[in-house]
């Protein structure tokens, strides 16, 4: 598989037992980092080599990438951030959300011009767009995981971060089932984490959107390439 600009975060290969989020925290949010990026890579790869007939999917599957992070952030400052306000220092991270939005909202932007007709699909432009914002998203996705690590959660109780988890898992089933959920699974490697995202069988065996054939893995976890 090809690779593009941006580094992974580390995901640890054992953490603590179920329903311990002091411990399981900052893996899961690692591990959901990951799809982000490797969305921003195939953004990056496959930008120049969209086919002719192909440009309206590939701008789609660009909208759905700047959904889920807009999802997840928005997440982050309504339910996770104030939380952990409390203890931690989380104004860095609300501060590099806000750096790299408005050169996203431009690359959304042209997305959305080129899906209804007003702009010319352009690969060397989508990838200048891409890294206008995707160099300050990457680095913050990195920057992140330390400030959420197991020994700084572990200053919070349990019955707080239970309810904090119950809030997240709220956010999170509000998210579209036909575009945010099948980009997570699309983007996860199950070769490295192999039963997540925790979800009912049924909704795995969806059926393939066309925008999914941009993806790193398909629906069923095999690693894939656009051609």
């Amino acid at each position: 598989m090809a690779e593009g600009p941006y580094k992974l975060c580390d995901v640890p290969t054992v953490v603590g037992e179920q329903g311990d989020y002091a411990e399981s925290f900052y893996w899961d949010m690692a591990i959901t980092h990951n799809c982000y990026l490797r969305a921003l890579n195939s953004v990056w790869i496959n930008a120049p080599k969209v086919h002719p007939g192909d440009e309206l999917s590939f701008v789609g599957y660009c909208l759905v990438l700047t959904q889920a992070v807009h999802e997840h952030h928005d997440m982050e400052e309504e339910a996770v951030f104030p939380v952990l306000q409390e203890k931690l220092d989380m104004k860095s991270n609300i501060d590099e959300h806000a750096a790299f939005l408005p050169a996203m909202m431009d690359f959304n932007n042209y997305c959305r011009k080129v899906q209804a007709g007003m702009e010319p699909y352009d690969g060397t432009k989508m990838r200048e767009m891409l890294r206008a914002f995707g160099d300050g998203l990457a680095q913050h996705l990195l920057d992140e995981i330390p400030t959420i690590t197991p020994d700084k959660m572990h200053q919070f109780d349990k019955p707080a971060l239970d309810a904090l988890i119950q809030d997240v898992k709220k956010h999170v089933k509000a998210s579209s089932p036909l575009t945010v959920f099948p980009f997570t699974i699309t983007h996860h490697d199950y070769s490295q984490v192999p039963r997540w995202p925790p979800a009912p069988a049924p909704i795995m065996w969806m059926m393939r959107n066309i925008m999914w054939r941009f993806s790193p893995f398909d629906l069923q976890g095999n690693p894939q390439t656009y051609e």
